[in-house]
């Protein structure tokens, strides 16, 4: 699973946090929104915070070094 997580701030100003999931070769479609729903289910559990978690629209860069973490979130938040 390759991922992408995004802060933003909306046009009526509030914060969203996001996860844009690349679903692994051979994850069947009509499976993918209930395993979005999951993962968001359970990071709120977790975190005590909701984070959508959508299908990415076109394939992530991938990320393999010690710096992926910061590299794999991005704050878009206006400020």
């Amino acid at each position: 699973l390759n991922y992408i997580g995004r802060a933003q701030t909306t046009d009526n100003g509030a914060e969203r946090v996001f996860v844009e999931v690349e679903f692994a070769e051979g994850t069947p479609a009509d499976q993918r929104s209930q395993i979005a729903r999951r993962a968001a289910d359970r990071l709120k559990s977790v975190l005590g915070l909701t984070i959508d978690v959508v299908e990415a629209a076109a394939p992530l860069p991938h990320f393999q070094d010690t710096h992926s973490k910061a590299r794999r979130w991005r704050d878009e938040r206006r400020r």
